[in-house]
């Protein structure tokens, strides 16, 4: 999701090319309206944008000639968008009626709060590939920039605090070096514990800088990721009374503080929700995946019902939890996206016997 004033100006003020943003304050896309364009986006559409920014959609006097299905259909593209938070890279298009016909390239961009960003170009005629790939680097490029310099702010945030948690803990150590080993034992942890955090958050951002270029390596899946896993959530692991069994993991293509947060946030969800009538059980093992190896993560917890098993990977979705304890609703979709990234996948696999849930991450081939 887009939402730094840095990236408007960037979009608005650098591109040369047509940049509006559209607001949906209802669930009806048709009630979407501008409220921002830049001076280029008149131009490439050919007609003065300026009177219908604020304007409700019942306020403004369409030019003549418009297609009303036309207009539904860009209007239900622009709506997904901002709704689902999911970007629209390159989109092609044809509008065959009114002042504006002609052929479209559109990228659009969540800004959250149901906003959209568009930005367009007309593209009638034959356009050269190199052109195509030009301006398709020019918005991702701008995308990517503001996604970093908001990494590293939070990175920056992040790490503060730890830096003073580790800083107290070596100082409450050093005064009180007679401290009883059950108090020296809980001090080491804290240092232990702000020293993974901070290596975490290092990882992330280096990853998060360009996840598709960041440089993938050979990854010990047992020994690199899980190990460190193992010992971030040791506590929780202990508290929840959980016994957790890792089978041989083989060496994977990928980045290791990516698959490290993957893995930490699937065993976190089979610790939240467990079954409150069974000892809490884990297994982590390989087994053969459609274009190459599986992993698997399976528990016997609550188990996830059949009618949400393809929703949990949507941003947002929560469901209908009852009295099962309630996520943020972005965990496993951000798993998805990460591995997605990677060149690899998830998704619920089979129900194990006696119940619990099931989740197959999927990886190619080397």
């Amino acid at each position: 999701m887009i939402n730094s004033p840095d990236l408007f100006a960037t979009l608005f003020e650098r591109l040369t090319l047509g940049a509006t943003i559209t607001y949906f304050p209802t669930d009806d896309p048709g009630d979407g309206y501008l409220v921002a364009a830049n001076a280029a986006a008149s131009r490439v559409l050919g007609f003065d944008l300026a009177p219908f920014i604020g304007q409700a959609p019942n306020q403004t006097d369409v030019p003549d000639g418009f297609d009303e299905d036309e207009n539904a259909a860009s209007q239900q593209r622009s709506f997904d968008v901002a709704v689902h938070e999911t970007p629209l890279i390159l989109n092609e298009f044809e509008v065959e009626h009114g002042p504006v016909r002609g052929h479209y390239q559109a990228s659009l961009f969540p800004l959250g709060d149901r906003k959209v960003a568009s930005v367009f170009r007309r593209v009638d005629g034959e356009v050269a590939a190199s052109e195509a790939l030009n301006w398709a680097m020019e918005t991702i490029e701008a995308s990517n920039t503001q996604l970093e310099q908001f990494a590293s702010t939070v990175a920056h945030d992040l790490k503060n605090p730890l830096t003073g948690i580790a800083g107290n803990a070596e100082i409450l150590q050093m005064m009180h070096a007679d401290m009883p080993p059950a108090a020296l034992e809980l001090v080491q942890r804290i240092q232990q514990l702000t020293t993974l955090s901070s290596e975490m958050i290092d990882g992330v951002l280096q990853f998060s800088r360009n996840p598709k270029r960041s440089e993938q390596a050979s990854v010990d899946l047992k020994g690199d990721v899980l190990g460190w896993v193992s010992d971030v959530l040791q506590d929780q692991i202990q508290s929840a009374g959980a016994n957790v069994s890792i089978e041989a993991l083989p060496v994977v293509s990928g980045h290791s503080a990516a698959l490290r947060q993957v893995f930490q946030n699937l065993i976190a969800n089979s610790l939240r929700y467990r079954s409150p009538h069974r000892t809490c059980r884990i297994d982590i093992r390989t087994v053969s995946g459609p274009s190459g190896v599986a992993i698997d993560v399976v528990d016997n917890g609550i188990g996830i019902p059949e009618e949400y098993r393809q929703q949990v990977f949507e941003w947002g979705f929560q469901g209908d939890h009852g009295e099962r304890p309630q996520g943020s609703g972005f965990g496993l979709a951000a798993c998805r996206a990460v591995l997605l990234n990677l060149g690899a996948d998830i998704e619920v696999g089979p129900e194990p016997a006696g119940g619990g849930t099931t989740m197959r991450l999927l990886f190619r081939s080397p």
